[in-house]
């Protein structure tokens, strides 16, 4: 598994030309805590890649977080024509009592 920062294009074009020095088989690892566009076109660029990727979600627990993540998805996923897949890793919350 290659970790992977998506909002920091350097580390995703890394994770990708890592992939080539590997004889096995290779998945990305990734952390969601927020929606952002510069991390769902990081998504995008690994899942173009035909290789699963490891989603953990780092979040509150909150409306507002699980529609974070559903637009975080669609937009990453939208049209893609690779099949990648999406695994969703352990999910780490936190409780927002305010």
């Amino acid at each position: 598994m290659v970790p992977v920062d998506l909002e920091d294009p350097s580390s995703i074009s890394i994770a990708i030309a890592a992939r080539s020095r590997f004889s096995v088989p290779v998945s990305f690892s990734v952390v969601f805590s927020k929606s952002t566009p510069e991390a769902a076109a990081g998504l995008r660029e690994l899942l173009q890649q035909d290789l699963p990727v490891e989603l953990e979600v780092q979040t509150s627990i909150s409306d507002d977080s699980s529609e974070g993540l559903e637009e975080f998805l669609t937009r990453a996923t939208s049209e893609l024509e690779v099949k990648s897949s999406i695994l969703l890793g352990e999910w780490s919350f936190g409780i927002s009592l305010a």
